[in-house]
């Protein structure tokens, strides 16, 4: 005798196949979301920046490259190639914007050359060496009819060519870090600081008419100094004779 299928133990076995389909799909489109979450996450990691680079920061680390200022970089080898018998006149030549003050000037301002960016008074451009600021002449423009009066600036053709590794000229206003004297620029010279080893350089030009000759002699040493220090020794000298320029110019 066959057996008999009851009704209610059929229609019991279809909800509960119903139930567990509904808890499986519903358990399916819980993890979507979560797995959505994690790749969203992902992207965001691989996004992170891994540094962040703060404008006007004194940070010894910051270097040219990431820098949003503009800085130029003259080596040594860049100033020696210029000639030029000072620093002053050799970062003229290595830089454009840069450049001294132009005219007759008056008494000891003839002496003390200044150097300008962006047109205005030397006193406005600092000079650092190795970071530390530079001092100012002892001389104040305008005391004898100069052309800035009550500005004093530092004397670049004081520093020796043979003592500089390269100088750094940061050619926007810096007044916020350094104050009013670096309202157009900051001139950074950095010095040489090798601990062994030296060079020696002997130049020697005159003009076409065989005046004005000029002789510079340029030395630099480095030597040890106990276990970790160093002393590093620069020193240039320069002659020149004089130029005549009074004489009748040659005519054809």
């Amino acid at each position: 005798m066959p057996a008999a299928h009851s009704p209610v133990l059929n229609t019991l076995a279809v909800l509960i196949a119903s139930a567990l389909t509904a808890a499986t799909a519903h358990a399916a489109e819980a993890d979507a979301p979560a797995d959505a979450a994690t790749a969203t996450s992902a992207t965001l990691a691989a996004s992170t920046l891994d540094a962040v680079v703060v404008t006007g920061s004194r940070s010894s680390t910051r270097t040219v490259k990431n820098s949003s200022t503009p800085i130029d970089v003259i080596s040594a080898e860049d100033l020696a190639a210029t000639g030029q018998a000072n620093l002053l006149e050799a970062l003229q030549r290595s830089l454009p914007s840069l450049s001294q003050i132009g005219g007759y000037q008056s008494d000891q301002e003839s002496l003390i050359r200044g150097y300008q960016l962006r047109n205005l008074s030397p006193g406005y451009t600092l000079v650092l060496v190795n970071g530390k600021r530079r001092n100012a002449s002892a001389y104040v423009s305008g005391a004898n009819g100069g052309g800035y009066p009550g500005h004093a600036w530092a004397d670049l053709a004081l520093i020796p060519v043979a003592a500089i590794d390269h100088v750094e000229v940061l050619r926007d206003g810096a007044s916020a870090i350094y104050g009013s004297d670096a309202i157009t620029g900051v001139v950074n010279v950095i010095l040489k600081s090798q601990a062994h080893g030296g060079d020696v350089s002997v130049e020697s030009g005159q003009s076409i008419d065989g005046d004005g000759t000029r002789t510079s002699v340029r030395a630099n040493v480095g030597l040890p100094w106990g276990e970790d220090g160093f002393v590093n020794l620069s020193g240039e000298t320069t002659r020149q004779h004089h130029a005549i320029r009074t004489r009748r110019a040659p005519m054809t």
